[in-house]
């Protein structure tokens, strides 16, 4: 499973957010993606790849004012499953 987390829900747009969670040890040196949600449908952005910890984190500065929906995703590998992080919300001001 992923776990992800803001390190604040809500901020001024231009300012710097972090998109932080853990994933299972299995997934340990794979790449976990950052997913937004805009003209309905998720788009992938950057990669991190999970640290020897299970933890990754992406950096966020959102531009636009609204709510900017956030989600990771692990894809799958043979012998292992893919997985999607609940969804978080960023109220950017």
């Amino acid at each position: 499973s992923v776990t992800t987390a803001l390190s604040k829900l809500s901020v001024p747009r231009n300012t710097h957010v972090t998109l932080r969670g853990q994933v299972s040890y299995a997934a340990v040196g794979r790449t976990v993606f950052r997913q937004r949600w805009y003209a309905n449908a998720w788009h992938t952005g950057p990669g991190a790849k999970v640290s020897a910890s299970g933890r990754y984190s992406f950096t966020v500065v959102p531009t636009v004012k609204g709510k900017t929906k956030l989600r990771v995703i692990l894809g799958s590998k043979a012998g292992l499953v893919g997985s999607v992080s609940p969804t978080v919300v960023l109220n950017v001001r």
